[in-house]
């Protein structure tokens, strides 16, 4: 679970402008990069017509925008919680709020579900749910290769 988190963490965050791994930081340069593969790759496999990406793309990155910043305060709750001179009160109140987050991730899911619904078909929206299954997992392999 711990290593789950932390392989999403670092995938959602090399999505974004604030790439941060242990002992390395991306530039600027390869986040874009990664962020062009990403849109390369999705478009090709949901097979998105120029209309649809059109509407498709700026309501994509939005939902990325807010998940990545609930997925930072998350991680940044977790790692808080390795200090072993927390009170019980300050434990509950970190861990409800994990919760909150993880209640507002879903909800955030199902809002885009709902808004991608009026743009790409059923079928499309299946091909993006593997799509971005799959481009994690190729880009997981390339870190673990390196």
């Amino acid at each position: 679970m711990k290593k789950k988190i932390i392989i999403n963490f670092i995938f959602i965050f090399l999505l974004t402008n604030i790439a941060i791994s242990q002992n390395q930081k991306c530039t600027s340069f390869e986040i874009e990069k990664i962020k062009s593969q990403k849109i390369a790759f999705i478009t090709e496999s949901v097979e998105l017509s120029v209309k649809e990406a059109q509407s498709f793309w700026p309501l994509f990155n939005e939902q990325e925008i807010k998940m990545n910043k609930l997925f930072s305060e998350e991680f940044d709750i977790c790692n808080s919680l390795k200090t072993d001179n927390l009170s019980e009160k300050i434990i509950l109140e970190k861990t409800d709020r994990i919760y909150q987050l993880k209640i507002e991730k879903a909800q955030l899911e199902q809002e885009s579900y709902e808004k991608y619904k009026k743009i790409l078909s059923v079928k499309k929206i299946a091909l993006l749910y593997q799509a971005e299954k799959d481009f994690k997992k190729s880009l997981m392999k390339k870190v673990k290769e390196n």
